[in-house]
């Protein structure tokens, strides 16, 4: 796959779903892709020819692609490549929008569903600036800190783990239930991603 070969199917929601991939990841786009086509949601989606040599060089890449989309696009929304969507995007889910976990005293931002706009491109660059800053910081920890910072009326969806009973409508793992909207696999998390 060349570095600019860009996948993009005909949508009408008011948002692109945006992702990239590396080759080790390249199998998971067919699964988005086709939940899209199902859903009737424009997808923009980047292969790059190479992996990162460290997961924050993907996470700097992921910011700076984001910021591209949005310029692009307007109102995007980025999904991790191997998210996939079981229901429509509800209609109350806007921009800025994120999802966050709480699991025993741990709580924070996760990027892997994020909805910004052009509204938003002044945090985009603050967060790219912080993140290169930081660099020993995923990118989640870096735009979790910004929060602390600036004003940003962020709306967070709650993510489970474990509990394949709850309501919440982003399930963190290969799992779903009658409520999820979005299931976000944790295999970007893995060295070597499950085939």
């Amino acid at each position: 796959m060349s570095p600019d070969r860009v996948i993009r199917s005909a949508g009408m929601g008011d948002f692109t779903v945006i992702t990239y991939f590396t080759p080790d990841f390249a199998e998971f786009l067919s699964g988005l892709s086709e939940d899209c086509q199902r859903l009737n949601y424009s997808l923009h989606a980047h292969a790059c020819p190479t992996g990162f040599s460290n997961v924050i060089e993907a996470f700097d890449y992921k910011i700076e692609f984001i910021r591209e989309a949005i310029r692009q696009f307007d109102r995007v929304l980025w999904l991790d490549v191997e998210c996939r969507i079981d229901q429509p995007i509800p209609r109350d889910w806007q921009s800025p929008l994120i999802s966050c976990y709480s699991s025993g005293t741990s709580q924070g931002l996760s990027s892997g569903v994020l909805m910004l706009d052009s509204q938003q491109l002044r945090l985009v660059d603050l967060w790219s600036k912080y993140a290169r800053k930081y660099p020993e910081y995923p990118d989640d920890f870096v735009l979790d800190f910004l929060t602390t910072q600036i004003e940003i009326p962020f709306r967070s969806v709650p993510f489970e783990f474990y509990d394949r009973d709850t309501t919440c409508s982003i399930t963190r793992g290969e799992w779903s239930n009658a409520h999820t909207v979005i299931r976000h696999p944790t295999t970007n998390r893995w060295r070597n991603p499950l085939r």
